[in-house]
């Protein structure tokens, strides 16, 4: 009888505590895919965008979200990103710019060109004294981006 319960209060301990592999059978926990992930978008390249339909500003807890529309030249492009130029710092004329680009389908996943394009959005979370001061933003793509004009920098009070 003691045996029984023993293996019982293990038993429940192993599911109060969760086993990976019982809700994975492959062994991989979801954080090991996270991270696959992540090492894949890293190692794949980055191309720009076609054209960026339009961008947003808007205010979060700690800063900004920077939110960029845009169209990729085909279908099959993932991984959106803003890269900044100049690690962020504004140029010249106060402005900090991004580059729109994205992950480039594998060539048996991408439609010819003309077959239309992709919709595709970027979103940027930056710090509060990331933007202090600067005249605004710009958005890059291969045709044409997107400005957003600041007055005097984003007000960092409400």
């Amino acid at each position: 009888m003691r045996r029984i319960s023993l293996l019982l209060l293990a038993s429940a301990v192993l599911m109060l505590t969760g086993c990976g592999f019982i809700d994975n059978p492959w062994g991989s926990s979801k954080r090991e895919a996270e991270e696959a992930e992540r090492l894949e978008e890293a190692r794949a390249v980055k191309v720009p965008i076609q054209n960026v339909q339009r961008a947003e500003i808007g205010r979060t807890r700690n800063g900004f979200l920077i939110t960029a529309y845009g169209a990729a030249p085909g279908f099959g492009y993932t991984f959106p990103v803003l890269q900044p130029r100049r690690d962020g710092a504004p140029g010249i004329d106060g402005y900090v710019d991004y580059d729109f680009m994205a992950t480039e389908p594998q060539p048996d996943q991408n439609l010819p060109q003309g077959a239309g394009n992709q919709l595709i959005r970027a979103d940027l979370p930056v710090d509060a004294d990331a933007l202090r001061g600067v005249a605004g933003i710009r958005i890059h793509a291969l045709s044409g981006g997107a400005q957003i004009d600041f007055d005097q920098g984003p007000s960092a009070g409400g």
